[in-house]
């Protein structure tokens, strides 16, 4: 848990650097493969990308597929871009790792705590065995859901849950000029940037004026 907190701390860093909610006036934006997003207002800036709002919702722009002028304008720079990406895939690894070992630990109190049963007793009509029951889930019931967080929308399919958020491997739905294309990323997300009703499922708290949005 101790390597897990440590990289919740420096994403939570990050996070506590990259809410910076710049002028609510519209521009246009032309990304490097030709697409163009009009009267977008910039809710988010982060060091990798800013995040902008338009008549179609929130969305992420890389700074990799922006123009010099605007790399510039918000602030790019490549070395805190690759730390950023860095310390998310990291806090991604650690959160699975850790969770793995608790779901394991609680797992192994469980066993131990249980009465010895006899083999008749532990055994279904069919001749299966109750060991091979299915463990509880470790996802609190929810399997996949859709939303955007972090202006990317797409599917999120859930991988583990722990007391602060969910980590999941997202596929991440955009268009080019000529093309749709899908990418896959794994990442833990903060129970408070999730839909209400992933947060209710979860059982995670409502949401509130006091989220770090």
């Amino acid at each position: 848990m101790v390597a897990y907190l440590s990289h919740m701390k420096n994403i939570l860093a990050w996070i506590a650097v990259i809410f910076m909610v710049h002028g609510l006036h519209a521009e246009n934006f032309a990304t490097r493969d030709g697409d163009m997003y009009t009267n977008a207002t910039v809710k988010r800036v982060e060091p990798d990308g800013i995040v902008v709002a338009d008549a179609d919702g929130l969305r992420k722009l890389k700074f990799s597929n922006l123009s010099p002028e605007l790399q510039q304008k918000y602030g790019y720079d490549p070395q805190k871009a690759t730390q950023f990406s860095n310390a998310i895939a990291a806090s991604s690894i650690a959160s699975q790792t850790e969770m793995v070992k608790f779901q394991n630990s609680q797992q192994a109190e469980k066993i131990a705590a249980q009465p010895t049963q006899t083999t008749a007793a532990s055994s279904s009509p069919n001749g299966s065995s109750a060991a091979a029951q299915t463990t509880p889930h470790p996802h609190k019931g929810v399997e996949s859901f859709e939303s955007h967080i972090h202006g990317c929308g797409g599917t999120y399919e859930v991988l583990s849950c722990d007391d602060t958020g969910l980590t999941c491997k997202h596929k991440e739905h955009y268009k080019t000029r000529t093309e749709y294309k899908t990418d896959t990323t794994t990442e833990h997300i903060p129970y408070y940037y999730l839909p209400p009703s992933v947060r209710s499922a979860c059982g995670f708290p409502p949401p509130s004026i006091n989220d770090p949005m």
